[in-house]
Parts: structure tokens; sequence; C-alpha cells
């Protein structure tokens, strides 16, 4: 028997891969030409990028572990969002916007580290 909770979770989850499969569909069709595409969907595949960078040696477990992020996002949005406490809303406020500030810091890491690799690369090359 499935209680109204699991299927909040479910249900959540299940958003949570949609959302992935829109970003990912975004960012493969952009090709880096509309640039506000780019940072948006810079933006929100920037944690998952992270942890595979550091967990994942093969592009498809790096696929698999950025499915596997967005669906557990969703699924504790949508056990968030489903709490009868008047705690629940805020709840799910306080992880979007836990999220907003860790997904800046990560994309603004990620570009840090980048760039200085780029530079590192220049500097090997170029005397």
């Amino acid at each position: 028997m499935v209680t109204y909770r699991q299927g909040s979770v479910r249900r959540g989850s299940f958003a949570g891969l949609v959302f992935g499969a829109v970003v990912a569909s975004v960012a493969l069709l952009n090709h880096g030409q509309i640039r506000a595409l780019q940072w948006t969907t810079n933006f929100f595949a920037a944690p998952p990028v992270y942890l595979a960078r550091g967990l994942a040696s093969s592009e498809t477990l790096s696929y698999a572990i950025f499915f596997v992020y967005w669906s557990c996002l969703g699924a504790v949005c949508g056990w968030s969002m489903n709490r009868s406490q008047p705690f629940g809303k805020a709840i799910a406020a306080l992880l979007v916007l836990t999220l907003a500030v860790v997904h800046g810091i990560t994309q603004s890491r990620l570009e840090q580290e980048i760039g200085d690799s780029i530079k590192a690369l220049f500097t090997g090359i170029v005397p």
C-alpha cells in the first residue's frame, strides 16, 4: 500500500528526473549559441558535474550521477512539500535557497578551476 507521502516522494523523484532531462537536453541542443541558456544550464549542472568529476571515471557513470542527483533533489522537495506541519513549506523554501547558493558557489569554483587550468597551460606554452 502506497501512502500519500510515499507517492509525493515518487512524484518529486520523477519531477527531478524530468528537470534533469530538460537541463541536459537544453545543454546538448544549445551548443553554446545562446549565452543565457548556456549560463542557466551551467548553473543547474554544476554540482552534479563537480560530484561526477571526483567520483566517476567513465562518461556513462557521470550521466548516471547527474540523473541520480536530480532525482534525489526532486524526492526531497516532494517529501518536504507534503509535510502536514506548517514547517513543510518553510523547509522547502529553505532547501531551494540553499540549493541556489550551493549551485552558484559550485559553478564559480568550476569556472575558477577551468580558468586556472587554461592559465597554467598557456604559461607552460608561452615563456
